[in-house]
């Protein structure tokens, strides 16, 4: 009854208290946000090409500018492929580091408890919460 009264209580499933430990990462974040949206850009800018290479060389049955095209299309995917590795990259260090500024104040503030605390409850399954919580 006890955990439903907590869980009840935290509204969005309780991602507003994560809000104080993505602060440290904004920059990062609207660096991702960015390219996420660069990336989208890029994804519709696909069909057209297609309908390039329809239109242009299919219909006008000519291999006139078909390397520059090419060589446009494959810039093009390198280019996504490079924002999409830098995102990643971004994706995985902002993870880890509140991971990790996460437990770091969940072991600080089990510095502070009391040791009856720690003769009520098993250490073990401590150690797992905060491990696995996070």
């Amino acid at each position: 009854m006890n955990k439903e009264r907590e869980t009840a209580s935290l509204p969005l499933f309780g991602v507003p208290r994560l809000i104080p430990y993505l602060r440290p990462y904004r920059a990062r974040m609207a660096r991702m946000i960015l390219l996420a949206l660069v990336c989208s850009v890029i994804d519709v800018s696909y069909p057209l090409f297609g309908r390039y290479a329809l239109d242009h060389f299919v219909a006008g049955r000519t291999l006139k500018g078909m390397p520059v095209f090419i060589g446009l299309y494959l810039l093009v995917l390198a280019f996504q492929s490079v924002i999409n590795d830098r995102t990643m990259v971004d994706s995985g260090t902002v993870e880890m580091s509140i991971d990790r500024d996460l437990r770091n104040k969940a072991f600080n503030h089990l510095q502070t408890l009391s040791f009856s605390y720690f003769n009520q409850n098993s250490v073990g399954w401590i150690h797992s919460r905060v491990m696995s919580d996070t």
